[in-house]
C-alpha cells in the first residue's frame, strides 16, 4: 500500500521537470531559510512543486514538523493509510542497493480530494560524516471539479471527515487500541491538559480513553464518542485534532482541572 503513493500520485501530480525563476508563494513558511539548491516547478496554477536541501542532524524532524504544522493550519489533513510518517530505509531498486539512505513519504488532503499535498523527503549521510543531507520534495495538485477518480484515491487515502483531523498509527502493532493516549514523557492524557504540538499551544477538550468530557456539547461523547479511543484536542492555528497515540512534538505543558468534567 505504501508504494501506491511513490507511483501513482506522481502521475497524478504532473510536475513539470522545468525549473520557475518565481518563487510560488503557495510554499512560503515551508522552505527553511537556510535551505540549499531550492528549485521551483511548475506546469500550471493547478500543479506545482518546489525541491531543496537541508542540511541536519540524523533523522531530524524540524523542517519536516514545519511544513506539517503549515499544512495543518491551512487545514489539510493526513492521508494516514499510505503515510510513511517516521525515517524508514528507502526502497531500493538499484543493484547493489545504496546503503544510508532514508525516506518519509506523506500525502494531505482537503476539500473533498479537490487539494492534495505531498511531502517527501530522503536523508543520506553528507561528505563530512558529522551531519547529514535532507532532499525536499513538496508538490501541490488542485483537482478540478468533477474529475476526482475516487476509486484510485481510496486505495492510498482514508475516507475525509472535514473535522476534525485524525492522526492515527502507521504500525500494524494494534496494542494502541487498549492503551491511554500518552504523552511523549509517559504521561496519561486528560481533560483539561494545556499542550503545545510544534510550539502552538491548544487544550484538551476531551479523552475518549478515559471517560473524560466537559459540560460544552461541542465535545460530550454524544459528538465525538464514536471515534472511541484517544483525545480531541483544540488548538487556535490549527482546529480540532483527534490523537490516539504520541506525537512527538505534542508536549504537556500543565494539567488544568476543567469544571464538568467526569
Amino acid at each position: 500500500m505504501k508504494s501506491a503513493i511513490q507511483d501513482v500520485l506522481i502521475l497524478a501530480l504532473a510536475i513539470s521537470s522545468i525549473s520557475c525563476s518565481d518563487r510560488v508563494t503557495q510554499f512560503d513558511g515551508m522552505i527553511p531559510s537556510d535551505a540549499t539548491n531550492v528549485s521551483y516547478l511548475r506546469q500550471s496554477d493547478k500543479s506545482m512543486g518546489v525541491t531543496f536541501h537541508v542540511r541536519s542532524q540524523r533523522d531530524s524532524y524540524q523542517d519536516i514538523d514545519a511544513v506539517r504544522t503549515k499544512l495543518r493550519a491551512s487545514g489539510y489533513r493526513l492521508c494516514s493509510k499510505s503515510a510513511i510518517s517516521k525515517w524508514e530505509p528507502f526502497p531500493q531498486n538499484a543493484q547493489p542497493p545504496v546503503p544510508s539512505v532514508y525516506w518519509i513519504d506523506e500525502l494531505y488532503t482537503m476539500e473533498n480530494f479537490g487539494r492534495f499535498f505531498l511531502i517527501r523527503t530522503t536523508e543520506s549521510p553528507a561528505k563530512d560524516g558529522s551531519t547529514w543531507i535532507q532532499n525536499f520534495f513538496l508538490a501541490l495538485q488542485i483537482v478540478p471539479k468533477g474529475r476526482q477518480n475516487m476509486a484510485s484515491i481510496k486505495e492510498f487515502c482514508d475516507p475525509v471527515a472535514p473535522y476534525p483531523v485524525s492522526f492515527l498509527p502507521n504500525s500494524t502493532d494494534q496494542t494502541w487500541l487498549q492503551a491511554d493516549m500518552k504523552y511523549p514523557d509517559g504521561q496519561v492524557a486528560h481533560l483539561g491538559d494545556v499542550v503545545t504540538l510544534g510550539g502552538s499551544e491548544g487544550r484538551v477538550v476531551c479523552s475518549l480513553d478515559t471517560k473524560e468530557y466537559g459540560e460544552d456539547p461541542d465535545y460530550s461523547e454524544a459528538q465525538w464518542g464514536y471515534l472511541q479511543r484517544g483525545i480531541m484536542a483544540e488548538f487556535p492555528a490549527f482546529g480540532l485534532i483527534h490523537f490516539v497515540e504520541s506525537e512527538h512534538d505534542l508536549l504537556l505543558v500543565r494539567r488544568a482541572a476543567i469544571p464538568g468534567a467526569r
